[in-house]
């Protein structure tokens, strides 16, 4: 048995039946047909934003069964108490933080198998600079010692 452009209406239970001279046989099979979740609204692959600015970012996806949409922060966690993910995929940041900076990303995942991903890289700004998600600040001083002064440059 071959189906070509199977659809939902083709799931079911399915018999195969052999018989000749020397006897009878079967087997039975159950067929599920399903839609591997699609994006139908994918978040931007980018979003900058101001530091103690307010995000919102959408993330929609079809399939059958029905996905649910879920948000994660790469090496982290959703900031907590400031973030909230809706029903519908949406997901809002309040007062963003530098440290908010990162690699989010949608999943959509129908049956706890199919699922889909989506990536966004969001970097929030203080002053109208960008900062890393690490850095390092190094200081050097230079001192020269005088008997009546102290001279730093």
């Amino acid at each position: 048995l071959s189906l070509i452009n199977v659809q939902k209406l083709d799931s079911g239970l399915y018999e195969c039946q052999a018989s000749n001279h020397l006897g009878h046989a079967s087997a039975l099979t159950q067929l599920v047909v399903v839609k591997v979740p699609q994006f139908t609204v994918s978040p931007p692959k980018q979003v900058e934003v101001n530091k103690n600015q307010n995000i919102t970012v959408s993330c929609q996806a079809t399939g059958d069964p029905s996905p649910t949409v879920t948000w994660m922060k790469e090496n982290g966690e959703l900031p907590f108490g400031r973030s909230k993910v809706d029903a519908d995929g949406k997901i809002q940041i309040w007062d963003a933080k530098v440290e908010d900076s990162g690699i989010y990303t949608c999943t959509a995942s129908s049956a706890e198998v199919f699922k889909a991903f989506s990536v966004m890289k969001l970097t929030v700004t203080a002053g109208g600079k960008v900062f890393p998600i690490h850095f390092n600040v190094f200081l050097y001083l230079h001192i020269l010692f005088s008997p009546t002064s102290w001279v730093i440059d």
